[in-house]
C-alpha cells in the first residue's frame, strides 16, 4: 500500500488536471459573449445632428443679416461709383461684378427667394448704369459727341438708375416684411412708386 500511495496520488492529480482542462475547453467553446450594453453602443454610433431651419422665426433675423452683408458690400461700391468720373469706373465696375457673382452663388433659403430677386435686380441695374457711363465717356474721342447724343446716353443711364432705385425700395420693403418691421417713410427716403430724382439722375 505504501508503494502504491504516491503513484495513486500522481494518477489522481493527473486525472484532475485532465478533467479541469476538458471543463475549461468546453466552457470556452460554449461561451457566448454578452451583447453590448446600450451605453457602449452609443459611444461608437455616429452622432446625428439636425440642421437648424434658417427660415424658422427664431433664426430669421440671423439669416437675413447674413444675406444682407453682400448687399451692403455692393452698396459701398455703388456709392463710390456714383462719385467717380466715368473714365475711372473700370476698377469699381469690376468690384461690383465680383460682389454680384458672390450674390448669385449665395445659397439663400427659400424664404429669401424674393429678397434675392430684388437684390440681383438692383445689382444688375446699377452695373448697367455704370457700364453705360464708362463705355460712353471713358474714351477721350467721345468729347466730340453732340448734345443730343449725350442726352440720349444720360437718359439711358437714368432709366437704369430708376430701375435700381425701384429694386432697392422693394428689397427694403421685403426685408421689413420678413422681420416684421413697419417702415415709416421719411422725407429723405423715396417711396416704392416714386423714385428720387436725385438718385435717378446721372451725369458723365
Amino acid at each position: 500500500m505504501k508503494k502504491n500511495g504516491p503513484a495513486a496520488i500522481l494518477i489522481a492529480i493527473f486525472s484532475l488536471i485532465v478533467v479541469l482542462g476538458l471543463v475549461a475547453s468546453f466552457a470556452l467553446n460554449t461561451f457566448t459573449p454578452p451583447a453590448p450594453s446600450p451605453s457602449a453602443s452609443n459611444t461608437t454610433a455616429p452622432t446625428i445632428t439636425n440642421t437648424p431651419d434658417a427660415c424658422a422665426q427664431e433664426n430669421l433675423q440671423a439669416t437675413v443679416n447674413d444675406f444682407d452683408k453682400i448687399s451692403r458690400e455692393f452698396d459701398d461700391a455703388f456709392v463710390l461709383a456714383q462719385n467717380t468720373p466715368a473714365a475711372q469706373l473700370a476698377d469699381i465696375i469690376a468690384e461690383m461684378q465680383r460682389v454680384r457673382r458672390n450674390a448669385q452663388d449665395f445659397p439663400a433659403p427659400i424664404c429669401l427667394a424674393t429678397l434675392k430677386e430684388y437684390q440681383l435686380g438692383f445689382m444688375n441695374a446699377a452695373i448697367e448704369a455704370s457700364l453705360t457711363l464708362y463705355s460712353s465717356f471713358a474714351d477721350a474721342s467721345n468729347k466730340a459727341m453732340t448734345q443730343d447724343q449725350v442726352n440720349a446716353i444720360v437718359a439711358q443711364v437714368n432709366q437704369a438708375m430708376a430701375q435700381a432705385v425701384d429694386y432697392g425700395n422693394k428689397y427694403t420693403i421685403e426685408m421689413a416684411r420678413l422681420l416684421g418691421v413697419t417702415l415709416t417713410p421719411s422725407p429723405t427716403m423715396p417711396s416704392e412708386t416714386t423714385p428720387s430724382p436725385a438718385a435717378g439722375t446721372a451725369t458723365p
